[in-house]
């Protein structure tokens, strides 16, 4: 029997917290770049498409990330904190991604090797 107390995570809250770790990377990629131009001239992407995304993940988390000026962006109090966490994330992303790699770079297994009888004197 199931506990009714019990919540379970709704498909559309796990549908937000996956927008929320795309869009959180790009909110990463334009801190770390100084601008939305700037990320945009790097990666030759959509001005449009990245502002909207950074708007729908600070309406998401219900809180504002960036004071946006024509000349610069700033993070506000709670942006610091989001890029925080934010890094972490991506850093443990990339070392998920690097030791996948290591791992699929070395041989490992069992190998198994068939020789004829006559040989099985001069290997013992």
């Amino acid at each position: 029997m199931q506990n009714n107390n019990s919540k379970q995570p709704s498909h559309t809250s796990e549908y937000r917290v996956v927008d929320n770790l795309v869009d959180l990377y790009w909110f990463l990629q334009i801190v770390d770049a100084g601008s939305f131009s700037t990320l945009i001239n790097q990666k030759g992407l959509s001005k449009s498409s990245l502002s909207r995304r950074i708007s729908q993940l600070e309406s998401r988390l219900g809180v504002q990330l960036l004071h946006r000026n024509p000349r610069f962006l700033t993070l506000t109090h709670v942006g610091v904190e989001v890029y925080r966490y934010a890094s972490d994330m991506v850093h443990a992303a990339q070392q998920v991604q690097r030791s996948v790699e290591r791992s699929l770079s070395t041989p490992s297994g069992t190998i198994h090797i068939i020789l004829p009888a006559i040989l099985n004197d001069w290997l013992m």
